[in-house]
């Protein structure tokens, strides 16, 4: 390669190298405080300036191997932008009978509570919201309560993960020495809060508020559910009661997502969640920009970068092989931002970071992948039998694997994600923990490695 290819490199490396020449046509550089000594412009001088100016090739970060001396400015593996995805499960509350939420009725325990006919007829999907057995208004089943997706404002704080010390006994010098113990309780009971905008109709608001006053005739023993008129019903939450689920509580997904919109950095879960208070205080100062309050939320535990959440997650969205929506408009060259039916995680190939040793993944990625419709056929397999949905990006699911459904009973999944006793006694966190993830988890585990080991 030509000296003079190198010329833009150099200029953009610092003002504190000048151009000259040798005298023969040949571009040099000159160090200054050098004394005129110049520095040839050639490729095998190239790679060391550029890393004397902390910048290196791809192929020469190794984070696991070597040394930086001086340090190192690395844009291949730095996001500039990420963004927060939470999605929170729909608990289960009885409060109509129905199939779908246009259809459905209040249940007798309700049908003469003042508040609850007064928002059956005004802020009836809000309503739906708390009810996951319900079928959405559009006739398709949802899993979450798409309204807090859509209108949370800030960002879900986690709690650290802190370790117990055990101590020896003392010496005779009186010594001992400290030995790490368990970290259980880092993943057991905490509060969050997070902050939403509301629209004019108070739609989240009355949703909590309805919650609320649900909670305390259900503990004035008003709710009757097991046991209703409603056949279905109460051999709903008889199955409830033998599983020792809450239908009360419900889980929220954390996702990080990367620059490019959907690779995943982390994630997180919090299980057995529930709203602690209703924002009543807010309203006293009245809004010139909306209705925005925070809300107060109890988890009661909480995990993370595990791979049963992903395997959790895909399962409750209720669907296997969807059309994928490309997030980028190239025929109009902006972003596609149409909205989505379902959320959905796919174990995919990263092409991207192919060189060099700084991936200890080896190149396998989560990525977060959304649809507009639940149809089986024209849809991407991960068997290889099906086809990309037209408009879909081919180069970027060519080699994605879906997780595949597994034959485990995950009770809880398939309505509100939540956990311990729905008598209301207490449970032990470890029977809790192994309540919560499936009664045979070896399914689920498996699952998971199958789907890294078919990744070619």
């Amino acid at each position: 390669m030509a000296s003079h290819d190198y010329t833009d490199v150099f200029d953009q490396v610092g003002s504190w190298m000048s151009p000259l020449t040798d005298g023969k046509g040949k571009l040099s550089y000159n160090a200054s405080g050098n004394k005129g000594r110049a520095i040839s412009v050639n490729a095998s001088n190239l790679n060391k300036v550029l890393n004397a100016n902390q910048l290196f090739a791809r192929s020469d970060i190794d984070y696991f191997n070597k040394f930086f001396k001086f340090g190192h400015v690395d844009p291949y593996n730095t996001d500039q932008i990420t963004r927060e995805y939470l999605f929170f499960t729909k608990p289960d509350l009885y409060i109509m009978d129905g199939t779908t939420v246009s259809d459905a009725k209040l249940n007798d325990s309700l049908k003469d509570i003042p508040f609850f006919i007064d928002a059956y007829h005004r802020h009836k999907e809000s309503l739906g919201q708390l009810q996951g057995s319900l079928k959405s208004s559009n006739g398709k089943p949802n899993p979450f309560m798409t309204i807090l997706t859509n209108s949370v404002t800030s960002k879900m704080d986690l709690p650290g993960i802190s370790a117990e010390s055990q101590e020896s006994t003392s010496n005779v010098y009186g010594v001992n020495i400290a030995y790490r113990s368990h970290s259980f309780k880092s993943d057991n009971g905490f509060d969050f809060s997070l902050s939403f905008t509301d629209t004019m109709h108070l739609d989240i608001y009355t949703m909590v508020k309805a919650y609320d006053e649900y909670m305390r005739l259900n503990k004035m023993g008003q709710i009757v559910s097991y046991g209703s008129n409603s056949v279905k019903a109460s051999g709903r939450y008889l199955n409830y009661i033998v599983n020792k689920i809450i239908p009360e509580q419900f889980s929220v997904y954390k996702f990080l997502i990367g620059s490019d919109g959907e690779t995943i950095r982390y994630y997180a879960k919090a299980t057995g969640v529930y709203f602690v208070d209703v924002p009543r205080g807010d309203f006293g100062d009245p809004p010139n920009d909306g209705f925005k309050y925070s809300i107060s939320f109890h988890a009661n535990f909480i995990e993370d970068n595990n791979p049963i959440i992903i395997e959790e997650f895909n399962k409750i969205t209720r669907g296997d092989n969807r059309d994928y929506i490309n997030l980028y408009d190239y025929s109009n060259a902006i972003v596609n931002n149409t909205m989505a039916l379902y959320p959905r995680i796919q174990i995919c190939n990263d092409n991207r970071a192919k060189t060099g040793t700084t991936r200890s993944s080896g190149g396998v990625d989560y990525r977060l992948r959304w649809t507009s419709t639940a149809k089986s056929s024209n849809v991407y397999s991960d068997t290889g039998s099906g086809t990309v949905a037209a408009g879909a990006d081919s180069t970027a699911v060519k080699k994605a694997k879906v997780l595949p459904a597994t034959t485990t009973s995950n009770k809880q999944n398939k309505t509100n994600n939540s956990t311990t006793n729905s008598t209301g006694g207490k449970t032990t966190a470890s029977t809790t923990r192994s309540m919560r993830v499936a009664p045979d988890i070896t399914n689920v585990t498996q699952s998971v490695l199958d789907s890294f080991a078919n990744l070619s």
